[in-house]
């Protein structure tokens, strides 16, 4: 089985109803997203510091890295 990075898995999620779709859509405009990583505290950073997520975008974020973790570890 081959891991997916965080990025291609989230870019398959845009077709949700829910926050994580959000995150997806999100995150496929943020041409600085860190789309070769794959570790938790980077994303986050990124979100926090670069993008100026919302609470919500950091809450989706937890909620798409469990799903995100399921599939990949």
């Amino acid at each position: 089985m081959s891991v997916q990075t965080f990025y291609a898995w989230l870019m398959e999620q845009s077709g949700r109803n829910d926050p994580i779709s959000d995150l997806s859509n999100d995150v496929k405009r943020d041409k600085s997203s860190p789309k070769e990583s794959s570790n938790k505290e980077i994303w986050s950073g990124h979100l926090i510091i670069t993008a100026g997520a919302s609470s919500g975008a950091i809450n989706a974020l937890d909620v798409a890295w469990s799903e995100y973790e399921k599939v990949n570890c």
